[in-house]
């Protein structure tokens, strides 16, 4: 049986110490979903400094830090194409936002 997981986000610096939304990011770490808000999450992904992709890792309730809430949908959003369908918690036939 497939072990269960949760998506995340892996922000990877291409310089330690290089600062945005916030955080000084160094090497490659991993947070929750609703770690940022979509406006950060937008932020982080035109980043060229930054190198950031959605993983799975294990669910494991008890070592993770907050959960994957609300900002879930918004990454979903930002990695999708403007679209989260119901299974990423978003509503069935979402149209994208207006550009």
């Amino acid at each position: 049986m497939k072990e269960p997981t949760v998506k995340m986000i892996r922000i990877t610096s291409k310089k330690d110490g290089f600062r945005r939304c916030g955080i000084a990011h160094s090497g490659s770490r991993i947070y929750p979903q609703d770690a940022f808000r979509e406006e950060e999450l937008m932020c982080l992904l035109v980043e060229p400094m930054l190198v950031v992709d959605v993983v799975d890792v294990p669910d494991e309730p008890e070592k993770r830090e907050g959960k994957a809430g609300g900002g879930a949908v918004g990454a979903a959003r930002l990695f999708s194409g403007g679209r989260a369908g119901p299974a990423l918690g978003g509503p069935a036939g979402e149209e994208p936002p207006a550009a």
